[in-house]
């Protein structure tokens, strides 16, 4: 059995978690409110050091008064809680919307739409290459609805059926055994780390 005290406060906070698998009760409620609040403490101390090593610092210690500009869009953000200049907020928040659709609008095309197409109509020297494109024809003929089903169309769409179901069954098992993953771990903290019960 472990003599760490941060090892029994991380195994008795997990068997609290653990217990909202029979009821919830007060104790898992405690443990909840505790790990919501912890994360959001740390994703603002995370924000803050952000804020001071990559915009305070270079401003105030390098002189790089370009960065005033994204400060004081940032600040501008927050005069939505002064009702008198809270139209300010809305410059802050459509500089960030306009860039952000910018960057993406720029990457989307060639990250995915061109790069998948490039995967799909690869060179077709292997089997796995052969059955990915037959794969995506049939899941495109799966969802044309705008035309009408001949032998062929049906045909295609039926593989393309089947494509999905697999495809759904394989991500699905992903997630499970991610979390059994997950799981694992736990019992390996529980059980190895705690109690010394396995190695």
């Amino acid at each position: 059995m472990s003599t760490d005290p941060w090892v029994w406060l991380s195994a008795l906070l997990m068997l609290a978690l653990y217990s909202f698998l029979y009821k919830e009760n007060p104790v898992f409620r405690l443990v909840e409110h505790f790990y919501v609040g912890s994360g959001a403490g740390y994703m603002l101390a995370v924000g803050f050091r952000s804020i001071k090593n990559t915009g305070w610092v270079p401003l105030t210690e390098k002189g790089q008064i370009s960065l005033l500009i994204p400060l004081v869009l940032g600040i501008l953000l927050y005069s939505r809680y002064v009702p008198k200049v809270a139209w300010l907020g809305r410059l802050g928040l459509s500089v960030s919307v306009g860039l952000g659709a910018g960057i993406s609008m720029r990457a989307i095309p060639s990250a995915q739409i061109i790069g998948q197409i490039r995967a799909t109509v690869g060179p077709l020297n292997s089997l796995d290459s052969i059955l990915m494109l037959v794969g995506v024809i049939g899941t495109i003929c799966y969802f044309l609805f705008t035309t009408r089903r001949n032998a062929v169309v049906s045909g295609l769409a039926s593989i393309g059926k089947w494509t999905l179901m697999i495809t759904f069954g394989l991500t699905f098992a992903t997630m499970v055994f991610g979390q059994a993953s997950i799981y694992l771990g736990a019992l390996q903290t529980l059980l190895g780390t705690w109690l010394g019960l396995i190695k």
